[in-house]
């Protein structure tokens, strides 16, 4: 979960679920047990049904500001960052929230004044400033198109790394009896320490229901907990200073040095430690989870360094390839891909919650619902544990989407999720997703009358339980 330069393409057609909902929410006649659909579509305001909360952002020097996001609205996935009014731009130049004025275009920038630092008032700045209705109408319209399913020769296609997830070899299964492999890491000059403690066993088997109540009892996720004292200093992982030449340079360069402890970690695994855990029930010849743990005060809990998953070890230029140093096994199968958190994220309440949670998702295969290029984007707000954290989850979070759960595992049958097309006075019953029932409608795809022959947009239940597990903490419903 840690923004990289990577494609926006990554977002799926799920982009538009928050939008749909607002959308049809007049339609909508919802009871305890189940949702009638019919066809009504009122007229709504450009900024109708915002959310706006309290918020915190870190400056370059530290400096924590006190803001509101403000979220949503009807049509426009985005969010933006406000104090008193005034609207806030981050310039990644500077690592520091700016002013912001609107360009010529329409658009959002920040201007070269740090808000820690000036008064926007007596600078002569407007207020309210926000990215243009026309610009964020184009921005969804290329993120839509950039989605559209097909196996027609000559259409566009997603990418190859979502398509036929179910199936994909190399990643967590979905069902079963998942046997997880925790690693805790203290550094050389953190002192003695314990592990697995009372909170990190409380924090885990958390973990576990969580996955349990959202695949509706297909899939169990036991943690084996295992401790690795690192001869490396503290100083290796924070920003490299004067008073500090043993740091890190820049962010690439640090997540070379969380993969090498990373992979220091896992060759210390006693064998006979490992050797009765079935590491792969898939018998896909590659470890199912491997979840690290970094001791210690590191993760910048305001700029999304929540933990990330790993797809591949990187194996730097000028290594030896076939270095076993990087081609890790435990009981002589492979690891292939690991989930990285630090301590302090972990433990920190919700957010710690949500992190674990998050970061399994994708070592079953879901992609982020969010941004890795425009942080304002917002594509399905706090309604999927794949999107990005909300303060309000408290200790219940949000399930994945159902569409996620049709196109990655086979918790919901692809017959409970129909594709159809709006017929006037057509009625349809559905039943909210955490309460799935094999043969009811758990979600309907809609056919976008202007779509291609494979787009859709999806309607979906949710029902807030503020006792429940599972979307006890859901906003607006």
């Amino acid at each position: 979960m840690k923004i990289q330069n990577c494609k926006i393409k990554q977002i799926i057609v799920l982009a538009m679920i928050l939008i749909m909902m607002t959308i049809l929410l007049a339609s909508l006649s919802v009871n305890s047990n189940s949702v009638d659909f019919q066809e009504n579509e009122p007229k709504r305001t450009w900024n109708e049904r915002e959310i706006i909360m309290d918020w915190e952002l870190t400056q370059a020097d530290g400096t924590i500001l006190k803001v509101e996001r403000v979220s949503g609205g009807f049509n426009n996935p985005f969010h933006f960052y406000r104090i008193n009014g005034y609207t806030l731009q981050y310039d990644r130049n500077i690592r520091s929230w700016c002013w912001a004025y609107q360009d010529e275009t329409g658009h959002l920038r920040p201007t070269e004044y740090p808000a820690h630092l000036f008064d926007p008032e007596e600078l002569g700045f407007e207020k309210d400033i926000r990215r243009s209705e026309e610009v964020t109408i184009k921005i969804i319209q290329e993120i839509l198109e950039t989605f559209i399913e097909s196996d027609i020769p000559g259409m566009r296609r997603r990418p190859s790394h979502i398509i036929n997830m179910r199936n994909t070899p190399n990643r967590c299964p979905t069902n079963g009896e998942v046997q997880s492999i925790v690693i805790y890491i203290s550094l050389d000059d953190q002192g003695p320490h314990e592990f697995p403690t009372d909170e990190y066993v409380m924090k885990f088997d958390a973990l576990n229901e969580y996955y349990q109540a959202v695949s509706y009892g297909k899939l169990n996720i036991t943690s084996h907990y295992f401790f690795y004292n690192s001869s490396i200093l503290s100083s290796y992982f924070t920003e490299q200073d004067s008073t500090n030449l043993n740091g890190y340079t820049d962010a690439n360069a640090l997540l070379l040095r969380e993969q090498e402890i990373a992979l220091y970690s896992i060759a210390s695994l006693d064998t006979l430690q490992t050797k009765n855990i079935d590491i792969d029930i898939n018998e896909d010849t590659v470890v199912d989870n491997v979840t690290i743990i970094l001791r210690g005060d590191f993760g910048n809990k305001t700029n999304s360094i929540l933990g990330y998953y790993r797809r591949r070890i990187f194996i730097p230029e000028g290594m030896d390839k076939e270095d076993p140093f990087f081609n890790p096994t435990i009981n002589n199968i492979p690891v292939r891909n690991l989930i990285f958190h630090y301590e302090n994220v972990v433990l920190d309440g919700s957010l710690g919650n949500f992190a674990l949670a998050h970061e399994f998702g994708h070592a079953l295969g879901f992609p982020d619902l969010y941004s890795y290029i425009d942080i304002d984007i917002l594509p399905v707000g706090p309604w999927d544990i794949m999107a990005e954290y909300h303060p309000y989850y408290s200790d219940s979070l949000p399930s994945m989407s159902a569409y996620i759960k049709y196109k990655y595992t086979n918790w919901i049958e692809p017959a409970d999720i129909p594709l159809i097309k709006l017929a006037r006075d057509s009625t349809y019953t559905i039943m909210p997703l955490t309460n799935y029932i094999p043969e009811k409608y758990v979600a309907l795809r809609i056919k976008a009358p202007l779509g291609g022959t494979n787009e859709y947009f999806i309607i979906e239940n949710r029902r807030k339980d503020p006792s429940a597990i599972v979307d006890g903490s859901l906003p607006g419903s």
